[in-house]
């Protein structure tokens, strides 16, 4: 099939473009949309989402058409339209399965994505999650100093997690914000420390 399509006048130069198109338009767009329902199934929303509603709708609805629009053009090139011609079954079988599969897969794009894309959306978004190393633990023999250097580490870990995760604070901190009793900074530390525990 590779070599017959770099031939020079070639009788099965179309017929090969056709069945290489396919292969490659099909690889590139069906076997990756599968990977990407896999990411689905394992509530990784970002990568199908991204993919269904791109290369997968656009791929599926102009790509897929290529395969039997070259089977065409090599029926009506290099078989004069003469299907008893070898090998125009095989041609007829290029254009009827693939025009069919682009016909099928491009409605249920056009039908689903849209849908599907509203169902992703409406999904909640996953919590954040603080990946800052955790402080080592202190040992029972600590001295003062070390206890004290253990509590401003923890308190340096809470402070960056809460630039990192900021909706961990609006989530689940009890305590009421009042411009008169707490700073901007004192509520964020003491968020922090509630967190911790």
């Amino acid at each position: 099939m590779w070599e017959r399509a770099a031939e020079k006048d070639g009788k099965y130069v179309w017929l090969s473009i056709s069945m290489i198109v396919s292969w490659f338009t099909y690889l590139v767009v069906s076997v990756v949309e599968l990977v990407a329902f896999v990411f689905y199934l394992l509530k990784e929303f970002e990568f199908p989402r991204f993919y269904f509603s791109t290369i997968g709708y656009w791929g599926s609805l102009i790509t897929y058409f290529f395969g039997p629009l070259l089977a065409v053009i090599h029926l009506v090139e290099t078989l004069k339209s003469n299907i008893d011609n070898f090998p125009g079954a095989w041609t007829m079988w290029l254009i009827i399965a693939g025009g069919s599969l682009w016909l099928i897969h491009g409605l249920l794009h056009i039908f689903f994505v849209p849908a599907f894309l509203v169902y992703i959306d409406a999904q909640p978004e996953k919590p954040c999650v603080c990946d800052l190393p955790d402080v080592a633990p202190l040992s029972e023999k600590a001295s003062e100093l070390e206890k004290v250097a253990f509590e401003d580490a923890q308190k340096d870990r809470a402070n960056l997690c809460i630039i990192q995760c900021p909706l961990i604070v609006e989530d689940k901190c009890p305590i009421f914000s009042s411009k008169k009793v707490l700073t901007a900074e004192e509520y964020d530390v003491a968020c922090a420390e509630i967190i911790k525990v």
